[in-house]
């Protein structure tokens, strides 16, 4: 886990290696104390994947 310290930082998730899949629902979250929560995700097609969070300023961080 990547802890944001500055406040109000938008977290954006994406699909890596997805093909024809798309992850659906709320992609994008502006933390709170350094943190974003994401929930309700869903991937539209069964499949090996990792997610991939992004934010301005820091380094893109995959999902293992």
């Amino acid at each position: 886990m990547t802890v944001v310290n500055a406040s109000a930082t938008t977290i954006t998730l994406s699909l890596q290696n997805a093909g024809s899949a798309v992850l659906q629902g709320t992609l994008s979250q502006i933390t709170q104390e350094g943190v974003a929560t994401f929930t309700g995700l869903s991937v539209s097609a069964v499949g090996n994947y990792s997610i991939v969070a992004s934010a301005s300023g820091y380094p893109n961080v995959s999902s293992i």
